[in-house]
């Protein structure tokens, strides 16, 4: 899976490399949705600016907004924090806004880690998150 997910006590940072399709999507979201302390995580911060190609599509996106309503059941205080400034994914990244806020959690897409984790978490990154 081209997915790194590192667990930061409370949160989720995701980095997505090379060609990222719906089924490599879907099994992230599950690993992260059934991690044990998934009730207690505020944030999760994907960085996608690794990404060299993708079939994952705006309905792939509405799909995946609808498997997001089980799991803001039980983690409704979700932030989420999308880094990106490639022209192919960011239209893809705009479908999730309503998406998210129909589940009550908030969104935005950034351009930059700083800005992302400075969004997301009060404080900043945790020194456990990863390097970028």
């Amino acid at each position: 899976m081209p997915i790194v997910i590192d667990y930061t006590g409370s949160g989720v940072h995701r980095v997505f490399s090379g060609h990222i399709d719906f089924v490599d999507v879907f099994q992230a979201n599950g690993k992260v949705w059934g991690h044990p302390d998934w009730h207690k995580f505020r944030y999760m911060v994907d960085d996608l600016r690794n990404i060299s190609s993708t079939s994952f599509n705006r309905d792939d996106a509405a799909l995946t907004g609808k498997m997001h309503i089980p799991a803001a059941s039980s983690n409704p205080r979700l932030r989420v924090a999308a880094i990106s400034t490639d022209p192919k994914i960011l239209p893809v990244l705009e479908e999730f806004r309503p998406l998210m806020a129909d589940v009550g959690w908030q969104y935005r897409v950034c351009q930059t880690s700083e800005e992302a984790w400075d969004w997301a978490v009060p404080g900043g990154k945790p020194r456990q998150a990863g390097a970028n």
